[in-house]
């Protein structure tokens, strides 16, 4: 870019964050019709002469009871695993059983099916107890969360 061209772009830029302070980068290129390279350049070397300062400021969140329904959300889910581990250890004990007569009829084969059948039965069931556990520190921590930010 010349530097005539730059000279302009910087003195525009600057009148339009003098009447519009605060915006991000992002605003202000869709405001001027600029790329957001273009302002970014410019407003590193207006902050390098120190003709612009950027100031930070910390997000303050607050939080209100209502944002905590995360935590109904997860005591549903974990309902919902324990009905389903209740289910599995249900099913489980069938497959098992039916795996005890067929090895009691000389049935290998059926014996050998039902004893795989409880075997996977048996991943799902822990599958479900660690997704179960997870909610829980989940919920745990979430009110350690609640608990601070209220101090």
């Amino acid at each position: 870019m010349p530097k005539s061209r730059r000279k302009t772009k910087t003195i525009e830029l600057t009148q339009f964050i003098s009447k519009n302070p605060g915006l991000s980068i992002e605003e202000i290129s869709k405001k001027l019709g600029w790329t957001r390279r273009s302002v970014k350049l410019i407003l590193a070397r207006l902050e390098k002469t120190g003709k612009i300062t950027s100031r930070y400021f910390p997000i303050i969140i607050e939080f209100k009871d209502e944002s905590w329904d995360i935590q109904k959300d997860i005591s549903l889910e974990e309902s919902k695993l324990e009905e389903m581990l209740i289910n599995l250890k249900r099913k489980e004990k069938e497959a098992f059983e039916k795996c005890i007569k067929a090895q009691m009829s000389k049935d290998d084969n059926l014996a050998s099916m039902y004893a795989n059948q409880c075997a996977e039965i048996k991943k799902l069931i822990n599958t479900v107890i660690t997704n179960t556990d997870l909610l829980g520190r989940m919920n745990i921590t979430l009110e350690r969360l609640r608990i601070n930010l209220r101090k």
